[in-house]
């Protein structure tokens, strides 16, 4: 009598079930894991922002609102990648500015983080959510 060397259906069964649950649970975990290092690089570049406008400033005697004369500043290309968009406002009358960054895609898009010219953050980007606050 020969013996069949193979796995039988409810092996495979149990097998893909298996499977099935590793990936439910490694699938939230991956995203919020490379959510978090979005948020932390944007956080990252939003200070870096606010340290440039705040050099322009001393340099020119007024405020830019032009990011391109900050990237400059500092050898960077901020609004080179897709995840995060960042504009500057700034009013010379109250010496006051905000550096916005805003979420383009991912599971917080059009949410926003910003910083002023004291460092007091803002913005409607859930930070809590990914052990950021």
């Amino acid at each position: 009598m020969r013996k069949n060397a193979g796995f039988s259906l409810l092996e495979l069964m149990i097998t893909v079930v298996v499977i099935g649950i590793l990936v439910t649970l490694a699938i939230p975990n991956y995203v919020r894991t490379t959510e978090r290092s979005k948020i932390a690089l944007a956080l990252s570049n939003l200070r870096e922002l606010r340290k440039a406008e705040l050099d322009w400033f001393v340099e020119n005697e007024s405020f830019t609102d032009t990011i391109a004369n900050l990237e400059g500043q500092v050898g960077a290309n901020f609004n080179s990648g897709a995840d995060w968009t960042y504009t500057i406002a700034s009013d010379d009358a109250t010496m006051t500015f905000t550096v916005t960054g805003t979420r383009n895609g991912g599971p917080e898009s059009t949410d926003t983080v910003t910083i002023n010219q004291n460092e007091a953050w803002g913005g409607t980007y859930p930070l809590a959510n990914y052990g950021m606050d």
